[in-house]
């Protein structure tokens, strides 16, 4: 088991902390945008409150030389010197003799800001050499970057070699999301998974289809559930597009094969002209003011497919109807999960924010991925080259 970071030794310790700010960086910095500074944020208290020598070293893709300036990440270090109230000092050199020199100067309690890793060839090639020169900057090595776990690096992979084990640790986040991807692959039996990411149909498919051998049940729900209702009801009048369609008959033919149960949720509220809202079940509407929720007897639906399950994956956005209110079959599952041993995991968007998770979606859920994507291409077996290198390194 790779180690926690609450069992290190940190004070004094000069830490190379690996974080990616990818998706975030803007020209006009606003603190309110910043996703994946909100996930790496519990670490970097953490490694501040313990007095090490924290150096970052981030990376942007976004960001090229054209607007080197415009994105420089002297931005991110005013934030994090204003919110933290400790020093926070810039190098552009990320690896060298005066990067060594300032990560052993800093006092404890501060930050030294490497420059973005992203345009370093030596970062991208993952070469030894400028690992090698990396791990320099830190005694203890610490990766809070997931997201990046399956891309192969200098900074997550091959650093790793010139570090002894015992100073090798996960970030809190990382650590939680490698905890659940344990889970999810070691638990035995077989998991529920409830997709109902509308936003992303095609990705919502991709990642049933890799995860057909791990799974007894598939609930669909919203958009997905009611492009079921049009496959299974051969209707031809509908906006979806042929790819599409085939690509859930595939799943349907896939799923009927293994004898996996498939369960669809939807119901339609519809305007009657009336100012009320009707509810029509398993119909095809095409009506801009209906909206898909899930009615009582839907609902009851759900929550007793659910509550036949020990462990449920779910892929999508939280269950909240237009008024951002928990739908009934929804609730049901939140009640469920808290009065028994029901795990819920969630991965909602690529990124999850702070500012976009309510108090019942974080009760919801017993944990929340922060990368949909890179969990789900390891829960289905693709293997991620970081996880990879990190379990062979301790096992």
């Amino acid at each position: 088991m790779i180690p926690l970071i609450e069992n290190a030794d940190l004070k004094d310790k000069r830490v190379l902390l690996r974080l990616d700010f990818d998706h975030l960086f803007e020209k006009n910095f606003k603190p309110g945008k910043m996703q994946r500074f909100s996930i790496a944020e519990p670490t970097l208290r953490y490694l501040l409150d313990a007095k090490a020598k924290v150096v970052i070293a981030p990376s942007f893709t976004k960001v090229n030389k054209k607007n080197k300036a415009e994105y420089s990440i002297e931005h991110y270090a005013r934030y994090i010197c204003d919110l933290y109230k400790c020093n926070v000092y810039l190098t552009e050199e990320i690896v060298g003799s005066l990067p060594q020199k300032l990560s052993s100067d800093i006092e404890p309690g501060s930050i030294l800001f490497l420059e973005n890793l992203f345009n370093m060839d030596g970062e991208k090639n993952a070469e030894k050499e400028f690992a090698e020169k990396l791990s320099m900057l830190g005694e203890i090595y610490v990766n809070e970057a997931f997201t990046l776990s399956g891309t192969e690096l200098a900074s997550n992979t091959v650093v790793v070699d010139f570090f002894d084990k015992e100073n090798i640790y996960l970030g809190l986040n990382f650590s939680n999301e490698y905890s659940n991807i344990l889970k999810l692959r070691t638990e035995g039996d077989l998991f529920t998974l409830c997709l109902n990411k509308d936003d992303d149909l095609a990705g919502a498919l991709d990642a049933c289809e890799n995860l057909l051998e791990k799974v007894d049940r598939i609930i669909l729900l919203g958009e997905l559930s009611s492009m079921y209702s049009t496959v299974k009801n051969e209707i031809d009048n509908h906006n979806y597009s042929k790819k599409i369609i085939n690509r859930l008959k595939r799943v349907i033919n896939s799923a009927e094969v293994r004898n996996i149960d498939i369960v669809h949720i939807v119901d339609y509220y519809a305007d009657d002209g009336n100012s009320k809202a009707k509810l029509i079940r398993n119909e095809i509407i095409n009506n801009k003011k209906a909206y898909i929720d899930i009615g009582d007897e839907t609902g009851k639906i759900f929550s007793d497919a659910i509550s036949e399950s020990k462990l449920v994956f779910w892929l999508g956005d939280s269950p909240n109807n237009k008024e951002g209110e928990l739908v009934f079959g929804s609730a049901k599952i939140f009640e469920i999960a808290n009065k028994s041993s029901l795990y819920v995991i969630g991965t909602g968007t690529d990124t999850i924010t702070s500012n976009n998770t309510s108090h019942a979606e974080g009760e919801f859920f017993k944990f929340q991925s922060s990368c949909y994507n890179t969990f789900v291409i390891s829960v289905a077996g693709s293997g991620l080259p970081v996880i990879e290198k990190l379990e062979a390194k301790f096992k």
